[in-house]
Parts: C-alpha cells; structure tokens; sequence
C-alpha cells in the first residue's frame, strides 16, 4: 500500500476579472520528481466557503499518496457552465513531510484540464523528461483547438485582403485575449458619453438650434457641455502657420510619410524654376535636391481611386482629395510646405504659398483630410492593429507556456486581438460612426495599403533608411525619429540579451519547433493566406541575429510605434479647421477659395463631434496599462531575465532623461514617446 502524505496546497484566483473566479469542482494532480510517480486526483474544497474567488488566495489541505516534492501538477475542472472557466495565477505547494514548498506559475484560464511544470523555462528540443515533452505536446494541440484563424474570407466579407485573425466574436473570443473588467466598464461607459454628445447635437441641428459654425474659433466652442475635454492645445495660436504644418507631418500623429526625393514625382504638375522663389534667397530648387533638402508626403497610391463615404442620415457625399505635399528644409531647420496638389492631370489643383491665403490655407486642410484617412486606417489600423494581430493568434497557438518567446513576447500581444475584434464590430464598418466622419473607406483604404506592404515596412531602420530619412542633419527636428529609433535600439538590446540565455547557437533556432511552426504560421496563414504572398516576412528562422530582429520588431510595434500613432490624435485633432477628417465639398481649384468656401468645405458639427468622440476614446490611457519595462507578472525563472530587464529599465530611464533635457528648448514639446507614457501592448 502507498505511503500516504499531507499536503498543503494554496490557490490564488487571477484579480480584476469578474469572471476569474467560479463555483466549479476544482481537482489537482502531482507527480512527483522523476515523472515515475503520481498522486490521484483531489478534489480542492473548504466546507462551507466559497472558494475561488477573483483575487482571492484559498488553502487546502489534503491527504495522497506520498511523491515528494511535485514537478508537475494537474488541474481539472468539473460540474462547470458551459462558459464557466477558472483563471488561476499560481498554486503553491508545501509537503509538511520535506517542510519544502514549490510554486507552479500557471497564469491561464482551466477550461478543462491544464499542467504546469515548475521551474525555469526552457527550449522545446531542451526538454529531457518523456512527462513533460508529452505535457508540452498536449499543450500546444489543445491551443490549436482554442486559438484558431477565422475560415479564410472571401471577396466582399470582411477580412478579405486583410491580415488574418482571431476566429471569434467579442463574446466568444478566448478568455486569454480579454480586456480585464474595469478597462472594459471604462471604455464603454466613455462610448456611451460620447454618443450622447453626438445624439444631443444631430438633434439639435434638425429642430433648427444645431451649433453655428462661422468661423474657425466656433469649434473649439462646441464642445462646451460636451464629455469631451475643452482645453487648446500648445499650437492653437499657430495652426495656420507653414511651419506648424510641417511640424505636424514629421511629429504629430502620422510622422511616417514623410520622403525624400531626388527629382520632382512623376504627375506632379510644376516645374522646378517655379519653385526656386519659394526657398532661402541663396539655393534654388535643384540645389535644394542636391543637398537633401527636398520630401514629400505622397499619398496618391494610398488613397486613388477609394470611394470616399456617405453620411448614414443624411446620405450627403463625404470628399476626400489625393493629394501630396513637398516640403523643403529651410535654413533655420524649419520644415515647411512648398507645394500641395490636390488632384492629378489639372495644374489648376496645384497650389503654392504664392498663392492666395484662402487658396494656400484651404489646399493645406484638404490634405490634412487625406492625411487623417492615412493615419487612422493604415499607419494606426493596419500597420499596428491588424499586421500585429497574426503574430498573437500565431503565438498562442504553437508555442508552450515554457517556452521563453512566450514568455517574452505575451505581455506585448496578450491584447491585441481583444481591442481588435471590438474594432471590426465598432470601427469598420460602413455605417459606424468612424465612417461617418472620415472621407476615406476604412476597409477599403487598408486593403489597398496592405497590397503594398512589406516586412521590412515594420523594421524602423530599415524603413528610415529606404526613405531617405534617418540622417538628422539633413532632416533636423524629426523628434519622433530620434526618440523611436532610440527606442528601437534599447528594445533590441533588451530582446538580445534574454533570447542570448537560451540560444546559444544559430542551430538552437533552427531545431526550435514551437518558433518555427510560430513564424511559419504568421507568414503563411496570418499574411499570405489569399494569394501565398507572404510580403517579405520570414517563413523560417536560421540565426539568433534574426530571431532578434523578428521580435524587436514585435515587441516595437506594439510599444513604441503603437503610442506614437495613436495616443497623440485627440490632441492634434482637437482644432478641427486643421485636421478635418472629411471635407463635404469636392477639391477647389486655384482662385475658388473664399472663407465662406472654406467654412462650407469643412465638417460640420456632428461630423465634429464624430471624430473628436472617436479619437477622444482612443487616446485615452487605461487604468489597466502596464509600461514599457514593467510587468504585471513576473513569468520568467531564470534570474538572467530579471538582470535583463533591470538594464532594460535602467536604458529606458535615460531615453526619457533625454527627451525632457531636450523638451525644455522646445515650444511645442514632443512627448508622446516619453516611455513612461508607452504601453507594452496594443490595448486601444
């Protein structure tokens, strides 16, 4: 007969989740050191106490079969609502006959049966004991089952021509994706306000008392009553301003579009001796090329031929112009606009500071209009949101818990998927309010943009230096640059120096299963699934310089390219006049501008509304975000990591040392990538 053992389990339920906790059977399992010896399984319970409550830690004592000190534990549920699910953060262990204790970092939803292995993580090919790789194995198959790809759309659903992604609704979505309680509660009770707002004045305007819109400064008016903040930005005073406009394009909320050019682009309709007047007294145009002193900001490609939206009430026509802007490097290192045309094949849409001041002033919105399209559905949605959503389905399904990437790589993509699925109910559609304030498709535009999307697109130095733009001297004053791409170099330090840890080898990568299947899967089900064309993202990884790579730009796009698209908009779209985000007249042509054409071009007051309600709800922080270099939870064991991440604190403490020295010479600060204000992962 066994010898028989006391033991003293301790349980504690996940915080912050409602649904956390349950009333289900809870059973454990051990077994013990060698993997040759088991306990049966237990049932956890106090009498007359309701166990498993959120946040809350519970003790139980039982009587099994004698093991030792266990390797491995089981949990099982039973007698459960078909919903119902336990999140566990960790069960200790404590044998009274050894007085030793060991703790199981478990961390997820037990739907019906989970192990967790104790001790440090380790690679797939590294595992020794035939329990725990079949452990690891059964891990990985009932993830498949858990995260799957949604069926592959076809033409007209949506998701065609789209990345791939997580195969369930809101209400379904797998527990591990969910936003905890009070970020849910907040959001939606934010939406709830800011439709109100907008019911209040649509309202008002059909009763004849909707709010007067007669000149620039009746804007920022019309939020007085509202839910949404008040307060003028730094720039207000100088909105209108040349070298506020190009100050806005390298550093407000869309600083990716910026080029530099060698000769003027093709169906740019002016030729150069046009332009030499609209520079320094000593260069002229050609010479402003040779030295690096010309860009643009095309998005011709980006947005030609798109149909722009209608209003769902009114069924008025929204439009949109396809335009670019070129933009000079003066002598002071200002950055300033020389040209915007607004449409192709017609010189008369082609326009100039020498221009009239309506003319200039009203072909400066049209583009901020395009440029607001751009940013919300491709730099934002598409080359965040949905481009990063493939590598969280990928994860989850093809790589252990034990495997150090998870590790790593969960607090950056545990929340993708969650605020995504609420976008493509919310955001995307036809007739959502986005869509009702922006000239641009929303799905349209992203699926054109992600026709032409590359890997290396997402690889900041790479981008920087294919478009002619990471040289500071010749292009001064691009803080956002300086900031991501130092940014940029702290993460790959970071990510270089935990994955240096287990990967020892460039062969250690190669014989990596779970990593394979993972970036096997991202490349060819999350990306290429229509057409095979995997855009240049890895099918397999053969060094650790590569492995590298391929996660600094994960866990950068997540971080830091996130924040600096998105938590600066409310801000910058806070003057309307000058980030419009769709103009309800088609493109004037040159002497057709009037500031009475100006105010009927631009949005009204429920179109207003609209965008600033939208963009208020996505700038704002949660109370549940976690910063880059902190953590939650610490899920690493091996003390290696914790030195890691120490540094990675510690360099990331001087990044923000830095950007305010420099603030302090700025009049318009840039501090949307101080990283104390960067989340670790996409969450809004």
């Amino acid at each position: 007969m066994s010898k028989m053992a006391e033991y003293l389990i301790e349980a504690k339920t996940v915080k912050g989740k409602i649904k956390s906790s349950t009333d289900a059977s809870i059973y454990i399992k051990m077994v013990g050191q060698s993997a040759s010896i088991s306990t049966e399984w237990t049932l956890l319970d106090n009498w007359f106490r309701d166990d498993f409550e959120e946040g809350r830690w519970d003790t139980f004592k039982i009587k099994t079969k004698e093991i030792g000190l266990p390797k491995a534990i089981g949990l099982k549920i039973e007698k459960k609502y078909s919903s119902d699910g336990w999140f566990c953060e960790r069960v200790i262990v404590k044998s009274k006959e050894l007085n030793k204790t060991v703790e199981f970092l478990v961390l997820d939803w037990l739907l019906t049966e989970l192990w967790v292995v104790a001790g440090e993580e380790t690679l797939p090919q590294k595992e020794t004991c035939p329990f725990i790789k079949d452990v690891r194995t059964r891990e990985v198959e009932r993830n498949r089952v858990t995260y799957q790809w949604i069926p592959r759309p076809c033409p007209g659903e949506l998701g065609w021509s789209l990345p791939r992604f997580c195969n369930e609704t809101m209400e379904q979505i797998p527990f591990m994706f969910e936003s905890s309680d009070n970020q849910v509660f907040s959001f939606e009770g934010t939406r709830s306000l800011i439709k109100k707002d907008i019911f209040k004045e649509y309202l008002s305007g059909k009763i004849g008392f909707g709010t007067e819109l007669n000149d620039y400064d009746d804007y920022m008016e019309l939020f007085n009553g509202t839910n949404i903040p008040v307060d003028k930005p730094k720039f207000y005073s100088k909105w209108q301003e040349d070298e506020e406009f190009g100050r806005s394009i390298l550093n407000g909320t869309n600083p990716i579009t910026v080029q530099k050019i060698s000769q003027i682009p093709d169906g740019v309709m002016i030729k150069a001796e046009q332009l030499d007047g609209l520079l320094d007294d000593d260069i002229n145009f050609e010479q402003a090329l040779e030295r690096n002193r010309i860009y643009v900001s095309d998005h011709r490609q980006k947005v030609r031929g798109l149909p722009r939206n209608i209003r769902t009430k009114s069924r008025a026509q929204m439009h949109g112009a396809t335009p670019i802007a070129m933009l000079y490097v003066t002598n002071k290192g200002a950055f300033t606009p020389i040209l915007i045309q607004l449409e192709e094949d017609d010189p008369d849409y082609v326009f100039t500071p020498n221009d009239s001041a309506e003319d200039w002033q009203l072909a400066k919105m049209y583009f901020k209009s395009a440029d607001i399209a751009v940013h919300q559905w491709i730099s934002h949605f598409l080359y965040t949101h949905a481009v990063m959503e493939p590598f969280a389905v990928g994860l989850f399904r093809n790589i252990s818990s034990r495997h150090p990437i998870y590790k790593l790589m969960k607090p950056h993509l545990r929340t993708v998927a969650a605020i995504n699925t609420i976008a493509r109910k919310d955001l995307l559609p036809p007739t959502s309010i986005s869509n009702q304030c922006i000239g641009m498709n929303a799905v349209g535009t992203a699926m054109n943009a992600f026709e032409s999307l590359r890997y290396d697109n997402l690889n900041l130095p790479n981008f920087l230096e294919d478009n002619g733009i990471k040289d500071s001297e010749a292009l001064p004053n691009y803080h956002y640059r300086d900031d991501a791409l130092e940014l940029w170099e702290v993460i790959n330090k970071y990510v270089g120096r935990v994955i240096t840890i287990y990967y020892q080898t460039d062969e250690d990568v190669v014989t990596d299963t779970e990593l394979q299947n993972w970036v096997k899967d991202v490349a060819y089900e999350g990306i290429g699934w229509q057409d095979g064309d995997t855009k240049g993202f890895p099918t397999c990884l053969h060094t650790v310089e590569e492995l590298q790579s391929y996660l600094t730009v994960v866990v950068y796009t997540c971080s830091v390219q996130h924040a600096a698209i998105n938590f600066g908009q409310f801000e910058s779209y806070k003057v309307m006049p000058n980030t419009p985000g769709a103009m309800r007249l088609p493109s004037h042509k040159r002497g057709e501008a009037t500031k009475q054409r100006i105010l009927d071009s631009l949005p009204d007051a429920v179109m207003t509304l609209m965008l600033l309600g939208v963009t208020f709800l996505l700038s704002r922080y949660s109370a549940e975000d976690v910063f880059l270099g902190q953590y939650n939870e610490e899920l690493f064991a091996n003390g290696g990591v914790w030195l890691a991440k120490e540094r990675f604190r510690r360099d990331l403490k001087k990044v923000e040392e830095r950007i305010i020295e420099r603030n302090e010479g700025l009049e318009i600060p840039y501090t949307t990538l101080l990283p104390s204000k960067i989340p670790n992962s996409i969450a809004s």
